[in-house]
């Protein structure tokens, strides 16, 4: 068989051409990911609003209106739920073999699902860089994502593909004028109470502690789209309005005079689930409404991309490839 690319020499391998020429084309492009990014990000707001994107407590999910049977409903909501991936503690993982999905087809399923798809933010803003990732390598060369990719991983911490091509760096609130547009960055949680939940026994959210969200312009202002922070129709927001939107839910979840985490209803879920304990209440506050927490000096997570080390990851790939071939 000819090279993948270009389709000369006897060889299924890259040719020497062809890979030089993909690794120049990879580092130049930035924007188009990006740009990507941000669309993407929007239609997966929709996807949110029409309940084919869900969070894994969704009350689409307990209303079991999602046409999966009782026990994929049961798993979806532990553990999250993506065509083509196998999902396990918020962990996707790709089902490899004869019959399922390609890395290209089960990314791209996992922003537009034909059934639905279930996950937190973290793994849904991995998915959507992916998904980008994957038209710009498949247009350089067909196909060219699945070689790079062949067991595509997402997941809900930074241990996944998608840190293949993006760096991570810690900044605070103060760094804000560094992101831009196409950036991506995790907010902590205003509200110290999601953060900081001390005790045995306790089963974390990662959702709980923060949320992910895409820049998706800096003028007039920066504005971001975080999954599930929509209501009624996709729009960015300002961090002063995620914010005050992330306190107004955790007032909410601490007005009940029992002090249980009040069921959020389809606008607050996921990112403000509240850890759970076994017989005791979590919070124990005197009055159900906080001030707005000061969180200029918590650490944020800005993930940016690099293209240059995504160059190198896939000259790296297809150097391989053409020695197994």
């Amino acid at each position: 068989m000819p090279c993948p690319r270009c389709g000369n020499f006897d060889s299924n391998k890259y040719c020497d051409a062809c890979v030089r020429e993909i690794g120049l084309k990879v580092q130049e492009s930035e924007r188009q990911i990006l740009n990507m990014a941000i669309m993407f990000a929007g239609y997966g707001e929709r996807g949110y609003l029409t309940d084919k994107v869900v969070y894994t407590d969704s009350k689409v999910l307990k209303s079991d209106a999602t046409g999966l049977n009782p026990e994929e409903t049961k798993h979806a909501g532990r553990h999250g739920r993506a065509q083509g991936f196998l999902a396990q503690g918020k962990k996707f993982t790709l089902l490899g073999g004869q019959g399922n999905p390609t890395p290209s087809q089960a990314v791209k399923t996992f922003i537009f699902p034909t059934t639905i798809t279930v996950c937190e933010c973290r793994t849904f803003m991995s998915a959507l860089y992916c998904n980008s990732a994957r038209i710009i390598l498949n247009k350089i060369s067909p196909l060219l994502f699945d070689d790079v990719f062949p067991a595509l991983k997402i997941s809900s911490d930074d241990d996944d593909d998608v840190m293949k091509f993006m760096t991570l760096s810690q900044i605070t609130e103060k760094d804000i004028a560094r992101v831009m547009p196409g950036d991506w960055i995790w907010i902590p949680n205003p509200d110290p109470s999601y953060r900081d939940v001390q005790g045995t026994g306790l089963v974390r959210s990662g959702s709980a502690s923060g949320w992910n969200l895409i820049c998706v312009t800096t003028l007039p202002e920066r504005r971001y789209i975080g999954f599930g922070l929509s209501d009624g129709h996709v729009e960015a927001k300002t961090l002063e309005e995620i914010m005050e939107f992330l306190q107004r839910e955790a007032n909410k979840n601490k007005s009940s005079k029992s002090k249980e985490v009040v069921v959020a209803t389809k606008a607050k879920r996921g990112s403000m689930e509240l850890p759970k304990t076994t017989g005791r209440a979590l919070l124990d506050h005197t009055s159900p409404l906080l001030l707005m927490a000061n969180t200029s000096s918590l650490k944020w997570k800005l993930y940016s991309l690099d293209t240059a080390k995504f160059a190198n990851f896939v000259l790296r790939r297809l150097r391989a490839i053409n020695q197994q071939r």
